[in-house]
C-alpha cells in the first residue's frame, strides 16, 4: 500500500493445466481497479509465479517471482512497473550451472535498490543461499551464496535490510549428526561477509523470522 492509499497485489493466475502468469493488479483507495499486467515468460507455455512485491519512492512497482527459463531450469525474475503499469525492465537471474533458483523474499529501499533472498541448486553443494542486490535499473551490484562446511542442504527462510543496507538472512543448514541447524548471515552493502552463526539447540532447528532495531 502507498501513501496514497493505493493497493498493489501480484501472485499466480493459472492459464490451463501447464502455465501461469505473474499477476499484478493496483486498486485506489476506493478499490477500483487501476490497471492489471502479466508477465508471460518463455511464451507463456511454463509457469511463472509472483510470490513478491515492493514499491520505491516514486510509486515504481517491483515484483519478484519464479520463471522456467530456455535450458536454465527455474530462475529468479524480477519485473519492475511505472505507477501507470508499464513494464520498465524485466531481470532474470539464472545460477552458473543454470540449475534451480527459487526467490523466497524480495525488499525494495526508496531509492529502488532490490534484494533478493532465495534458494540456488549446484551439483557439488546441493541447496545454497542465495542474496541478490539490484539497483534501481535492474543491473545486479552482486551476487552471494552461502554453502555450509558440508556441502550440505542450506535453506534461506527470510531476508531483512537495515538503513544502511546491510544485508540480513536466517534459514537452517543440515548438519550429519545435529539435524539441521539455525544459521544467520549478514552481508554489508558491498556484499562482503560479515558473519555467519550456527545454533544447534538439539533436534531440528530452522530460522523462520528475522528482524533488526
Amino acid at each position: 500500500v502507498d501513501a496514497s492509499g493505493n493497493v498493489y497485489v501480484t501472485g499466480i493466475s493459472i492459464v490451463n493445466a501447464t502455465s501461469s502468469d505473474f499477476l499484478t493488479i493496483k486498486y485506489n483507495a476506493a478499490g477500483v481497479q487501476q490497471w492489471e499486467s502479466r508477465f508471460i515468460g518463455n511464451g507463456g507455455s511454463n509457469n511463472d509465479e509472483a510470490y513478491s512485491i515492493g514499491l520505491d519512492a516514486s510509486g515504481n512497482v517491483y515484483v519478484g517471482g519464479t520463471s522456467f527459463g530456455g535450458g536454465t531450469s527455474l530462475d529468479i525474475m524480477i519485473v519492475k512497473y511505472s505507477n501507470t503499469g508499464s513494464v520498465i525492465w524485466e531481470v532474470r537471474y539464472t545460477n552458473p550451472e543454470a540449475r534451480e533458483d527459487e526467490i523466497i523474499k524480495m525488499i525494495v529501499d526508496a531509492a529502488g535498490n532490490i534484494y533478493v533472498g532465495g534458494i540456488s541448486t549446484y551439483t557439488a553443494t546441493q541447496k545454497d543461499f542465495v542474496i541478490l542486490k539490484y539497483n534501481s535499473a535492474g543491473q545486479l551490484q552482486w551476487a552471494r551464496t552461502y554453502n555450509n562446511s558440508g556441502n550440505n542442504n542450506d535453506y534461506l527462510s527470510n531476508m531483512t535490510v537495515d538503513v544502511s543496507g546491510n544485508v540480513y538472512v536466517t534459514g537452517s543448514s543440515y548438519v550429519p549428526g545435529n539435524s539441521s541447524d539455525f544459521v544467520t548471515v549478514k552481508y554489508n552493502s558491498a556484499g562482503i561477509l560479515q558473519y555467519a552463526y550456527t545454533l544447534n539447540a538439539g533436534g531440528d532447528d530452522i530460522g523462520t523470522e528475522i528482524a533488526v532495531d
